[in-house]
């Protein structure tokens, strides 16, 4: 098992840099996206006091924030409304 994520892990950076060398741009819209996506987790983090729904700043969540940008965070707030976790 954790050998498998290692090499997921290994897998999905060689494809960022593979991605970063052969798009000029990808750099950029890569900065954005997770600096986005982190906006929107602090978001929920700090109206998380009126709503009563907050996401636990981990490496997990961080991860996908910045990896994913937005829609990560969506998908994490849809993940944990609908099961509840």
């Amino acid at each position: 098992m954790k050998e498998t994520i290692i090499i997921a892990v290994a897998a999905c950076v060689c494809g960022l840099i593979i991605m970063l060398i052969r798009r000029a741009g990808a750099a950029k819209k890569l900065a954005l996206g997770g600096i986005g996506g982190l906006a929107a987790l602090g978001t929920v983090n700090l109206t998380g006091m009126l709503t009563g729904i907050t996401l636990a700043p981990n490496l997990w969540t961080l991860g996908a924030a910045i990896l994913l940008g937005l829609p990560g965070v969506v998908g994490m707030l849809f993940v944990k409304l609908v099961l509840m976790v």
